[in-house]
């Protein structure tokens, strides 16, 4: 969906409730968190914060992506420390949308997923 740009599909997707607690909810909705604490493990602990960071970047990167002018305005969301969502800084979107790097961070999301399913299942 990102590659065919559409926009709201993906935040709609973002938006459904299993995934939409992986990043956008306290412990107590997040499964990762759920598990990591049931399990006292560190390593899922980190997962999750992966998986919660990087869901909120491609939230943000697709809303700019939504909302810019032929995706000028793309890449401009910043984070506290002034850096760009996707550890990009200001400005970085080159008057394009920007497809790739949202990509890149469902994926790396996915695998830290699957990376916890197959420590668990063992």
């Amino acid at each position: 969906m990102v590659g065919e740009m559409s926009w709201d599909a993906v935040r709609n997707e973002l938006r459904q409730p299993a995934v939409n607690a992986l990043w956008n909810s306290m412990d107590s909705g997040n499964t990762l968190r759920k598990l990591a604490k049931a399990r006292g493990d560190g390593e899922i602990v980190e997962a999750a914060e992966d998986v919660a960071r990087n869901l909120r970047d491609v939230d943000q990167m697709v809303y700019s992506n939504a909302f810019s002018m032929e995706g000028k305005m793309a890449g401009a969301g910043l984070r506290g420390d002034g850096s760009g969502v996707g550890g990009k800084s200001q400005g970085e979107g080159g008057g394009k949308y920007r497809i790739k790097e949202p990509q890149e961070l469902l994926k790396a999301s996915v695998r830290s997923i699957d990376d916890v399913i197959a420590a668990v299942s063992l």
